[in-house]
């Protein structure tokens, strides 16, 4: 068996945070990863009981958990086992799941701890799995304006354009690797990412002359979208990404106008 923890800090307080995460409402809107729909689920930890969710990818594939909340102790902690259906809706290996919420300085801590996974490799998959909901739960909660000791600053939203990237891994392994950094990244930039974006195919350029279906000099990769106080503190946030700390690629950071 293998064991997993996680944490995120919020700017809300303990109990609004506790909400988010337990009420039906609430859950809905954060639960799963960017370009999923969730047509089916009885996603409530308000109550002792069953609990379920039928989640459909962007790509068309079908995924289904289920488990029983085994515990709700307001405003600090909800417990529940996990488990996921095959297709012929067989349910797997059970696993147990903690989310607990303390006070920090600033607002909430949300600590997610994710137990008796049936093998490290499973349990490395659930550390990545969860960190696409923290980014939709950490947008969820995002106001559009932040306090500042002089008033209020209006956070505009900035577009990361990527560049580069050093193509498709290899092997498994090396992909899980990858996905684990960058969700690392959008885990660390929080409430900040507005929209994660997804990777591109192949682009052509058009001109009235031609298209060009090569990708030109620099082909774009990817894209996201995040939000920050400025232009310079968006760049900042693009240093972090793993394509750029580890030499890649590169990313463009350009400011989106409201019209």
């Amino acid at each position: 068996m293998a064991d997993i923890q996680l944490t995120r800090d919020f700017k809300v307080s303990p109990s609004r945070l506790f909400e988010v995460i337990t009420q039906k409402a609430e859950l809905a809107r954060w639960w799963g990863h960017d370009g999923m729909t969730i047509p089916d689920h009885a996603l409530d930890f308000n109550r002792l009981g069953p609990w379920h969710a039928v989640m459909i990818g962007a790509e068309g594939g079908r995924y289904h958990m289920s488990g029983q909340v085994t515990h709700v102790s307001p405003p600090h902690s909800v417990g529940f086992t996990w488990g996921w259906h095959d297709d012929t809706g067989a349910r797997g290996a059970e696993s147990h799941v903690t989310l607990t919420v303390s006070a920090t300085d600033g607002g909430a801590r949300l600590t997610i701890d994710h137990r008796d996974l049936p093998t490290p490799e499973v349990a490395a998959r659930h550390e990545v799995g969860w960190c696409g909901p923290m980014v939709r739960l950490a947008r969820y909660l995002a106001q559009n304006d932040t306090q500042s000791s002089k008033g209020v600053i209006k956070m505009a939203n900035y577009l990361f354009i990527y560049h580069g990237g050093g193509g498709m891994p290899e092997s498994k392994e090396d992909g899980e690797k990858m996905m684990a950094h960058w969700m690392s990244w959008f885990g660390e930039m929080g409430d900040a990412v507005v929209d994660g974006g997804n990777p591109v195919g192949m682009s052509k350029t058009v001109s009235a002359k031609e298209t060009v279906d090569n990708g030109g000099a620099n082909p774009t990769t990817g894209y996201t979208v995040v939000k920050a106080a400025s232009i310079e503190a968006a760049c900042k946030l693009a240093k972090g990404c793993p394509m750029v700390v580890n030499g890649t690629g590169s990313v463009e950071v350009a400011p989106i106008v409201e019209m």
